[in-house]
């Protein structure tokens, strides 16, 4: 699908997605617990339809009303074992311990070259166990159950690693021990993953341990709003016009919730007041951000740093490299069409940005969501007009994102 996209002073009231990163938890938390659990708010877009495939097949019974998922029983898994994860990495990693654990034999297929971005750290993991699988771009068939016991782990690739093997010991109720190696990236959202399993009962010890599981019987839990996806409003509203957001938690674990004091420091005007956030444009100064710790902000960042005057500075976007796409020069690539400019020098991007660009393009989403998104900000935001190719590929995470984008165009 090919969107055009013009410029226009963006104003009204949006209630973003909720988080994908929570609904992935909750929907393995509960499988872990056997509760019957009612998730509010959920986030029904492809990556999450991936994990409730996968944990279908592993025996669980949902029913859908709305904007509400139910986990309504257990049954014996489908066979055979395979386990479609669709583009979802989140997916794949936070359930391939728990699958390989469970399952004697199983097959991951995937869409999007998704075996192409990291996963030694799971592929070592086979090989120290003497564990066969072969792996291509597509799919990874494991012949073979790995054990529950104590791991060390490269924390420096993805956070997701250390979540996937967190609900390995969560399932087991072991007081196994994970030891990280390297500094470890994104840890937000590892801390995210041990609250949500202290809200279903799992006690830990100082040093991550499970000492108890406390039986709760959860009947119902409600998502938050998902500061990734706010992000590129917030970056709108920060350079042209001004938003609102209901449903957002001021003091959330997300990772992306970087993205607010990034702006307020920035200048951006930062309102809370009564369950809303509001965000308005302002006179910017150039930011200086370290990705390492919220490497989804990479391309509205990008987008950010092009629309202020002056050189801002991003560093730690080395992860950036291998999402769906290459997030850092693929989006840069993109950009420099209507002619940003950067430089690469010692660890850092250097974005000579401006406030005006003119003229008319075609962007390539790189069938990435968050490209998608960022160019389209860039565009309303700029006095651009742009027709974005494969725009589709929203729905990974946000199905509605332009029909929430038209709805701000009130001119």
């Amino acid at each position: 699908m090919n969107k055009k996209i013009i410029p226009f002073v963006p104003s009204g009231i949006i209630v973003p997605p909720t988080s994908k990163s929570y609904c992935h938890r909750y929907l393995i938390a509960a499988f872990l617990s056997g509760d019957n659990l009612t998730i509010n708010n959920f986030n029904f877009c492809d990556d999450t339809e991936a994990t409730i495939r996968c944990l279908n097949k592993l025996g669980v019974i949902y029913e859908k009303e709305g904007n509400s998922i139910k986990q309504v029983g257990l049954e014996l898994p489908h066979d055979p074992m395979i386990f479609d994860v669709g583009g979802s990495a989140s997916t794949f990693r936070m359930l391939f311990p728990i699958i390989a654990y469970l399952a004697s034999s199983c097959k991951f297929v995937s869409k999007e070259g998704l075996f192409r971005r990291p996963i030694d750290t799971y592929l070592e993991l086979l090989e120290e166990q003497g564990i066969g699988y072969r792996c291509t771009d597509h799919e990874l068939i494991v012949k073979g159950m790995i054990s529950c016991k104590d791991y060390s782990i490269d924390a420096n690739i993805s956070s997701q690693f250390v979540s996937g093997l967190l609900f390995l010991y969560a399932l087991n109720r072991s007081n196994n021990a994970l030891t990280l190696m390297n500094d470890p990236v994104s840890w937000d959202y590892v801390e995210m993953t041990i609250d949500v399993l202290k809200e279903f009962g799992y006690v830990y010890d100082e040093n991550l341990r499970i000492i108890e599981k406390k039986s709760l019987n959860l009947r119902e839990i409600t998502a938050e709003a998902d500061y990734s996806a706010l992000s590129n409003f917030a970056v709108l509203a920060a350079l042209k016009g001004s938003i609102s957001f209901i449903g957002t938690n001021k003091n959330s674990r997300q990772a992306d919730r970087k993205i607010i004091d990034i702006l307020e420091n920035s200048g951006a005007k930062i309102a809370w007041k009564s369950g809303y956030l509001t965000v308005s444009e302002n006179e910017l100064k150039p930011i200086n951000v370290d990705l390492r710790n919220c490497i989804d902000l990479g391309p509205i960042l990008f987008v950010l740093a092009s629309l202020i005057e002056g050189d801002s500075t991003i560093t730690g976007y080395e992860n950036l490299k291998y999402k769906e796409s290459d997030r850092l020069y693929g989006m840069l690539n993109q950009l420099e069409k209507v002619g940003v400019e950067y430089e690469e020098v010692d660890g850092k991007i250097i974005v000579h940005g401006k406030k005006q660009y003119f003229g008319k393009t075609t962007f390539n989403s790189l069938h990435d969501h968050r490209i998608a998104m960022a160019l389209a900000i860039f565009t309303v935001a700029s006095d651009i007009t742009s027709t974005i190719e494969g725009a589709e590929c929203v729905s990974k995470s946000y199905p509605r994102f332009f029909e929430t984008l038209e709805k701000l165009n009130q001119e």
